[in-house]
């Protein structure tokens, strides 16, 4: 009868370890075997909070429509207008340099600068390859809608997608090579959505996919959940924050109401909103209270080990693009006109 209790006991445990380990990697969808550490951290800073204060600003002399930026290896900026499908290419002082354009383009969406400085554009189901001085290359065509996307040291894309049928939303995020060619499929994450549902408000979650030039960052707003990609395309470690799960909103409630068309409605509202990686491999995540997300808005920032170090502050009131250490890239709107001002800003944190 003792052998048969400690047989049912142990049996127990490992179907409880089993259940744990599934919880702790809910989303991961992958068919290779990895060891995935997770990087465990309280709601509290362990540097406490750092109070952002602006110290100069470049403004570049260009107007655009809406944007997507990135920098090279020498911290040159590039910036894709959307609306002109042009490329534009400022040197780090924020000194116009040239255009980079082509025929190919017919609704560039997303801009990235891989470790050897190429310049990638997502344009719908192609990736266009470009040099950092603007020769076009190749164009990798894929047979899905693309959605965000990095690159790895291996030149390994991590591509994000995602397909809404019979109900159910699902995200995911494939690997491929520089063909086309599918790798592995490392993340997935579904939902149960109504047929037809906005599913793009601001209190809905999203799947993001952000880098640097060594990292990428793979995450999903309604989990404070932060999925580090290697070189390999690999998940290598998970980081993750006590956060309580907070309600929608009285605002997010009259969205819903004055919408024209079916809303999805979700049990919470996103643990965050946005997340960046700066050059030395520091996570910014993007959170807000309530009110205006413009205004009161702050990060939780990680180190490159993901050790939660510090809230940042005092946000400057503007669309952010791109952080790093010692400089953000941001867009404002410029008043009574459709045009964004991209400017440089060199700020510090008060340590």
């Amino acid at each position: 009868m003792r052998l048969r209790t400690t047989v049912i006991i142990v049996y127990l445990v490992i179907i409880l370890f089993s259940i744990l380990l599934s919880v702790a990697s809910a989303g991961i969808k992958t068919d290779k075997q990895i060891r995935i550490e997770p990087v465990i951290n309280s709601a509290k800073p362990l540097m406490g909070e750092r109070q952002f204060t602006l110290l100069n600003r470049k403004v570049l002399e260009r107007k655009f429509y809406m944007v997507s930026v990135d920098l090279d290896t020498d911290d040159n900026l590039f910036v894709l207008d959307l609306m002109q499908k042009k490329i534009f290419k400022f040197d780090k002082a924020g000194t116009f340099q040239k255009i980079i354009e082509s025929p190919v383009f017919v609704e560039p969406g997303l801009l990235l600068v891989d470790y050897c400085n190429r310049v990638l554009v997502r344009d719908k189901k192609n990736l266009h390859v470009f040099s950092r001085e603007g020769a076009y290359q190749k164009a990798i065509k894929f047979p899905f809608y693309l959605g965000e996307f990095a690159v790895t040291k291996k030149d390994l894309i991590l591509i994000s997608s995602e397909v809404l049928a019979r109900g159910e939303l699902r995200r995911q995020v494939n690997v491929f090579d520089f063909t086309g060619k599918q790798v592995r499929k490392i993340f997935e994450q579904s939902d149960n959505v109504p047929q037809g549902a906005n599913t793009s408000l601001q209190f809905h979650p999203k799947l993001l996919i952000r880098h640097n030039k060594k990292m990428a960052v793979i995450a999903y707003t309604a989990n404070y959940e932060l999925y580090l990609i290697d070189e390999n395309g690999d998940i290598k470690a998970v980081i993750k924050k006590e956060e309580s799960p907070q309600p929608l909103s009285r605002e997010d409630l009259k969205q819903i109401k004055e919408a024209k068309v079916p809303v999805w409605i979700p049990k919470f509202k996103p643990l965050f909103y946005d997340l960046f990686i700066d050059d030395e491999g520091n996570i910014y995540v993007e959170k807000w209270t309530e009110g205006d997300p413009r205004k009161d808005r702050y990060f939780d920032v990680f180190d490159n080990n993901g050790k939660f170090i510090y809230k940042i502050n005092k946000l400057p009131a503007e669309l952010l693009l791109s952080i790093q250490k010692d400089k953000m890239i941001t867009a404002i709107p410029m008043k009574g006109s459709p045009y964004l001002q991209v400017s440089f800003i060199q700020y510090s944190l008060g340590e």
